[in-house]
């Protein structure tokens, strides 16, 4: 659970946006999303995937309407004096500095 359809959903009501994304119970894209009579996938950040379709024939897409389970790559915490850094095991690297 990412939670990032359910972000941008608040983020977008805030600013008086009426078009909102199709969440999952848990927070996530729903892999299907339709606006203003096209539909097409998405992947975990709600990113169009393809071409988009008409709502009538959205069976053709290659996406089912299922929830989009997001896997995220493992990180681990080192402590560098007064410095964090998320290290990914996937070499992806995040620094968090105190202050």
């Amino acid at each position: 659970m990412d939670c990032n359809c359910a972000r941008t959903s608040f983020l977008l009501k805030q600013v008086g946006e009426t078009e909102l994304p199709i969440c999952c119970d848990n927070g996530n894209f729903r892999r299907m999303q339709c606006r203003r009579g096209l539909c097409y996938c998405v992947d975990c950040n709600g990113n169009q995937l393809g071409i988009e379709l008409d709502e009538a024939i959205k069976d053709e897409l290659k996406c089912d309407d299922s929830c989009s389970i997001c896997e995220k790559p493992k990180q681990e915490l080192k402590k560098q004096s007064s410095i964090f850094k998320w290290n990914s095991l996937e070499s992806e690297e995040i620094s968090l500095y105190n202050f």
